[in-house]
């Protein structure tokens, strides 16, 4: 153990071989190797060393843990989550594998059944204020905004006073559309430590910033301009006077924020346009006509789904809040159902092929089964609405799939100026994913790939996509509500252009705008910046991306 205290990984692992080799059934000893390997970097042996104690002892619920988090952190989920399972199976209230398990499960997406297993481990440590909080968030994911607030109410019950988890119960409310008590838990989270960036943010999003809000850019200010601090702090921090200045009319100390926040992003991002431009190839070449004649006439014939697709940025959210307005009609927000479903197509088929060329094996009960696991999420979030909107932008990438599992489904394409998308790409700091956002040449290449991805499905798709214009609806709003409402085959309802008034939840960055009445100021925004844009002009031109047409 004197070699483990000082850290000396070699000198242990070559005691521990002298120990293995002496006692070859005794597991402890292996699972030190194990974890002396994870010190090492080495987490392909330290996999290895676990499973060697697990074959002389499988019910040890340590190593089963110890080998889930490896396999975590190897991005193996599914065998981390059948790790972290057994372990519980032979010690049912182990604190540690929960955790772990619940957090695994929310990595897959599998949001309901993480917050069971929060549940399970809450029952064992009721004033753990950190698995209240995992709750509280796991239940927002899956749309369960009441109970989310009660868990979160509850993991400051354990840890009053909290800036993080003030700031997360503001968040719910403002999901609500409750922005004045939004704001309230901001400022209180931002008393309780006033260098809490994410805070800052929170409130900058939820209205529009004016000549008061002087003290508050000076503080935000602070936390932007002091090198001392993590990066993260320092780009939310940026982001977050990028809006501000944008609502007093500074564009150019709006841009230069928005530029440095971008900046410190792309430190720990990664975006490869080849990699990307590579998968939509493949995209292409499997769904063709042939593959949609061959299909012809399978999957669900259910009308329930209503895909609201397009770049993000596009107008999205406004097109979902019209249609939920209706009383027929749940919008269920943005759902990664289709996108899980991808991801595991090749499990469901037995094939070692990746996504989407696994899709030549398709066959009609893969479909059928693959339908069904949708339709039923859907059921889950609403049993009872006609139609239920799933507002999921970059659905754009998969409508070949939802095309082949619900031929009937409608899709609606959101379309804006290209520039304004990628302006307002640019301008967003997203929570998660989007690594391509970061950079005018990436946006770029993205959005080039999204048009010519679009081209391709409007060739072969055997459904009618309805194209919506960004600009068109807010020119002919009645007339362009109507159409998709139509569309949607349903009578019309006044309800939907008081979209405003709607009291569902909105858990997007554009969740309060959508609580504004109709306004114009985002239309041909490009040009207030436009000094700025020669790069991102130059990167879509040269991408074959026609701008400054959809005003």
């Amino acid at each position: 153990m004197g070699a483990e205290q000082r850290e000396d990984w070699s000198e242990a692992q070559r005691l521990y071989r002298k120990v293995a080799k002496a006692s070859p059934r005794h597991a402890p000893t292996f699972q030190r190797l194990g974890l002396i390997a994870l010190h090492q970097g080495r987490p392909e042996d330290a996999v290895r060393e676990f499973r060697r104690s697990l074959s002389i002892e499988p019910a040890d619920p340590v190593c089963l843990n110890n080998l889930g988090n490896v396999l975590r952190e190897s991005g193996k989920y599914r065998g981390s989550v059948a790790a972290y399972s057994k372990a519980l199976g032979f010690k049912p209230d182990y604190p540690n594998a929960l955790y772990n398990l619940a957090g695994t499960l929310e990595l897959l997406g599998e949001h309901s059944q993480a917050a069971d297993t929060y549940r399970r481990l809450l029952n064992l440590m009721p004033d753990d204020a950190e698995a209240w909080n995992a709750l509280g968030l796991s239940l927002l994911e899956n749309g369960r905004e009441a109970e989310a607030k009660r868990a979160l109410k509850e993991a400051l019950r354990c840890k009053p006073n909290d800036a993080s988890l003030l700031s997360e119960l503001g968040v719910v409310h403002q999901f609500e559309g409750n922005l004045e008590e939004a704001g309230r838990l901001y400022l209180a989270s931002i008393a309780a430590d006033p260098g809490f960036a994410r805070a800052y943010e929170n409130l900058v999003r939820s209205r529009r910033m004016t000549s008061e809000d002087l003290a508050l850019t000076e503080a935000i200010g602070k936390i932007a301009n002091d090198e001392s601090r993590d990066d993260e702090s320092r780009l939310i921090a940026c982001f977050a006077l990028g809006k501000i200045y944008d609502d007093w009319g500074n564009h150019d100390q709006a841009f230069e924020s928005y530029a440095r926040g971008n900046a410190l992003k792309r430190k720990t991002v990664n975006f490869n346009a080849a990699e990307h431009s590579a998968w939509v190839d493949r995209v292409v070449h499997q769904y063709d006509e042939n593959f949609f004649s061959v299909h012809s006439g399978q999957g669900d014939p259910s009308t329930r789904p209503v895909f609201v697709i397009g770049m993000i940025r596009s107008g999205t959210s406004l097109v979902e809040q019209i249609l939920a307005s209706h009383s027929q009609v749940h919008g269920a927000g943005e759902l990664l159902e289709i996108t899980k479903l991808a991801t595991n197509l090749p499990a469901a088929l037995g094939t070692s092929l990746e996504y989407p060329d696994c899709i030549q094996k398709l066959s009609a009960a893969v479909i059928d089964e693959t339908a069904g696991k949708y339709l039923g999420y859907l059921t889950e979030r609403n049993g009872r609405a006609f139609r239920v909107v799933d507002k999921l932008p970059t659905n754009f990438l998969h409508l070949g799939l939802i095309a082949t599992l619900l031929p009937n489904a409608r899709i609606i394409h959101c379309r804006r100026e290209p520039l304004d998308v990628c302006l307002s790409i640019f301008f967003q700091r997203f929570a998660q994913g989007h690594f391509y956002a970061y950079d005018f040449n990436d946006i770029a290449a993205y959005y080039a790939e999204y048009e010519r991805l679009m081209a391709h499905w409007k060739k072969v798709l055997p459904v009618q996509v309805l194209d919506i214009r960004y600009e068109t609806l807010l020119d002919d709003f009645e007339g362009q509500s109507r159409r998709m409402v139509n569309y949607c085959e349903l009578d019309w309802e006044e309800a939907c252009l008081a979209f405003h008034h709607s009291k569902r939840p909105v858990r997007t960055a554009s969740s309060w705008q959508v609580r504004q009445p109709l306004y114009r100021t985002a239309m041909a925004r490009w040009k207030k910046f436009e000094p700025h844009l020669e790069q991102l002009k130059t990167a879509l031109s040269d991408r074959g991306v026609r701008w400054g047409l959809m005003e």
